[in-house]
């Protein structure tokens, strides 16, 4: 997952959601993987989208979000928003999973008693 992806949309959950709401609320963070996917969501129970704004969403935060989508993923990532019922909006990121190799580990049967280093 790139670096920084999830901050401007934690910071808009907040920013649009419970800065402008009154009443109890939280904000959820969601990650799993389906199949060749990874799926983001991050939720807000107590917000609501304004008229307009839609599964595209006109934010600055989303919008910078989506470039680096596309620069990084092209058309293989998605952002949209949509509405929870009975109140609350969820932001759903789907991005391609990619395993990360790290070519500079060792071996895990290295640090194991009885194995010595070459």
């Amino acid at each position: 997952m790139p670096s920084l992806l999830l901050q401007p949309l934690v910071e808009n959950a907040i920013t649009h959601g419970i800065g402008k709401r009154v009443g109890a609320d939280c904000i959820e963070v969601e990650i799993r993987r389906e199949n060749d996917t990874l799926c983001i969501d991050v939720r807000n129970r107590n917000s609501t989208l304004e008229p307009g704004d839609g599964a595209a969403g006109h934010g600055i935060g989303l919008a910078n979000t989506r470039l680096r989508l596309a620069e990084l993923y092209g058309d293989a990532a998605q952002l949209r928003l949509d509405m929870l019922w009975p109140q609350g909006v969820a932001c759903r990121l789907r991005l391609p999973f990619r395993a990360v190799v790290d070519d500079d580990a060792p071996p895990e049967h290295e640090h194991e008693p009885g194995h010595a280093r070459a």
